[in-house]
């Protein structure tokens, strides 16, 4: 008897892409929220089950790796990874299945690494004979980056009295010894700063220090 076989037609769903952030990333944040394109299948009548995604520092993805699904009465393009680590190297990369259980394949890989830009550190304000300095000096440490290295741009500083009266000022990229603005006599102040980095980013606090004239 010659025999029927019978052939099952795999279904093909779209490799997804992750669309938000589309290249590589650099932040200074905790946590990244990855967007990926939307899920479509040859099948017209089958639909997603959820969206499966992995955090690894591994590029190959064999090891350290974090998983997380999302279902699809979430918003299953969105995935949240939390905890990145200061200068360590992460890939992410997502893909779908359906309810008919197929998986689509893995979207491309996207380079993730979190940065860490130092507040300033003042090492000195004024003279021998602070008092009779109005225009005090200021010596700062060169700005120090973890994970990446930056250029400096300048230093954004606030003067802050007693009084909580205020003056801003700037200091420009490689800046780390200047004079203050004039000062009022007999007054408590603090100094905070802000440097500015390449790229865009900045530290994430402000250094404070804390003098009398």
């Amino acid at each position: 008897d010659p025999r029927v076989v019978l052939y099952e037609d795999k279904e093909e769903i779209n490799q997804p892409l992750i669309i938000n952030p589309s290249s590589a990333v650099i932040t200074q944040e905790s946590f990244i929220t990855l967007r990926s394109s939307i899920f479509s299948t040859s099948e017209v009548e089958d639909k997603i089950a959820y969206s499966h995604w992995q955090l690894s520092t591994d590029p190959n993805f064999e090891k350290d790796v974090v998983e997380e699904t999302v279902d699809k009465d979430s918003f299953y393009t969105y995935c949240t990874f939390q905890k990145l680590q200061i200068g360590v190297v992460c890939y992410a990369r997502m893909r779908f299945k359906s309810m008919e259980g197929w998986f689509s394949a893995w979207s491309p890989s996207l380079k993730i690494m979190k940065i860490f830009v130092q507040p300033p550190t003042v090492i000195f304000v004024g003279t021998d004979n602070l008092k009779a300095e109005l225009q005090p000096l200021v010596k700062v440490k060169p700005m120090k980056t973890k994970g990446l290295e930056l250029e400096h741009l300048g230093t954004d500083w606030v003067v802050v009295d007693e009084d909580d009266e205020e003056i801003e000022f700037s200091t420009g990229p490689e800046v780390y010894t200047f004079k203050l603005p004039p000062l009022k006599p007999g007054k408590k102040y603090q100094l905070k700063g802000k440097h500015k980095a390449t790229t865009g980013f900045s530290s994430p606090m402000w250094g404070t220090y804390s003098f009398k004239t």
